[in-house]
């Protein structure tokens, strides 16, 4: 049986030849000062574990609500071990309005996990040259 061990979303991962993964920056917050904009590159990281040297056939899906904005068709193969480390670039993918956006792995239909990721409209900070009081 499929299952994902670990599931986030960071600001850059990789994989190392000895398949060692590294993941810098997690993050399930974004702040932005106006919609839509874009998530401009992020990484979603997973670790699935099943049967030992099979390969899986897995879906990315991006949703917000029930509103399907990207699906990504992914092969997951594992090792000896029977897991497996993901790792998947996204860019360019759009925040259409504020609230929460999900990240679910599936195979077969059903969903393995998720990742949540919150759109938050903040208020443009930029320097007025003034000192505060």
């Amino acid at each position: 049986m499929l299952k994902v061990n670990l599931i986030t979303l960071s600001d850059y991962a990789s994989i190392s030849r000895e398949g060692k993964l590294s993941i810098n920056g997690i993050f399930d917050k974004l702040n932005v000062t106006k919609f839509p904009t874009t998530l401009a590159r992020a990484f979603f990281v997973a670790t699935v574990s099943g049967d030992a040297l099979t390969e899986y056939k897995l879906e990315l899906n991006f949703k917000k609500g029930t509103k399907n904005l990207a699906t990504f068709n992914l092969n997951s193969m594992t090792g000896e071990n029977g897991r497996n480390n993901m790792v998947v670039e996204l860019v360019g993918l759009p925040i259409e309005a504020e609230g929460e956006y999900k990240f679910s792995l599936t195979h077969n239909k059903k969903e393995l996990g998720s990742a949540a990721l919150e759109a938050i409209l903040k208020e443009n900070n930029q320097p007025t040259g003034k000192l505060p009081n």
